[in-house]
């Protein structure tokens, strides 16, 4: 009898495991689809406008596979091409978190540098204006 029980509970457990990896499978081929569909939404992307169907598709992948590191620097480099600078940084930084010994991590570092650079150049051309504002005597 005790043969028995442990054998169910045994047998439980490895379906649940096997379900559990059967979920996970599932998950990563369905965020890999969303991965391909944001390649060839860049493919045919034009203008920045045009990478907004990527983006979507890249970050469904990243909502049913969150940690996969590759999936961030390609979503940082397709929101650097919308000019969603803010965003391409904080996905950049995500890569280089997830994957700090990436071969490109230094690249990925200059780059980030630039795009925050971009950012500060935008922020001052923005001020100017305002600063002309007002009354003139």
């Amino acid at each position: 009898m005790k043969t028995l029980l442990g054998y169910l509970i045994f047998s439980l457990m490895l379906l649940s495991l096997t379900t559990l990896s059967l979920g996970q499978t599932t998950a990563a081929e369905e965020a890999k689809h969303h991965f391909d569909r944001g390649i060839v939404a860049i493919d045919s992307a034009n203008s920045p406008a045009g990478y907004e169907e990527a983006i979507r598709e890249f970050e469904q992948a990243l909502k049913l596979v969150p940690n996969w590191a590759d999936l961030y620097y390609n979503l940082g480099l397709v929101q650097e091409k919308a000019e969603k600078y803010d965003a391409a940084i904080k996905s950049y930084r995500q890569y280089l978190k997830l994957a700090p010994q990436a071969d490109d991590a230094a690249q990925v570092m200059r780059q980030l540098n630039k795009l925050e650079d971009i950012l500060e150049e935008t922020a001052r051309q923005q001020q100017v204006p305002s600063l002309l504002e007002g009354e003139w005597k």
